[in-house]
């Protein structure tokens, strides 16, 4: 069995304030891996690049870091039947560069009087 005595540099990671040094120690500071479903925002430097909707948002967000340039990540949890109208919504408010990279510049759903308030209630309507 090796104890943290054979590890270099050990003696170092146990001095260190703030941080978890034993097992036990990180077991306790770990969080649960949410798996909700929503809209991500991708931000870089403030500005939201990219956004999207995933059924497990911390998948999606990690598909994406290998081919778009981003540095946090916003979440907003919303029910399925709502993905594409919200995603269609915030890309057309914000309209961020990454989207309309992908996209040549075109929108798929032109949206005019949705009333986004109603989603909160749990139903929507709008017109075309």
């Amino acid at each position: 069995m090796i104890t943290t005595e054979y590890i270099v540099g050990f003696d170092k990671v146990s001095k260190l304030k703030g941080y978890a040094r034993t097992k036990e120690q990180i077991v306790a500071k770990a969080k649960p891996i949410a798996h909700e479903m929503g809209i991500y925002f991708l931000i870089k430097a403030g500005e939201v690049v990219y956004v999207g909707q995933g059924l497990n948002i911390m998948a999606r967000v990690g598909l994406h870091t290998a081919e778009k340039d981003f540095d946090s990540v916003s979440t907003l949890p919303c029910p399925k039947e709502y993905l594409n109208l919200l995603e269609t919504i915030f890309i057309q408010s914000f309209r961020p560069r990454l989207n309309y990279k992908y996209s040549r510049g075109m929108m798929a759903v032109p949206l005019r009087n949705v009333d986004i308030t109603a989603i909160e209630e749990g139903h929507y309507e709008h017109t075309n």
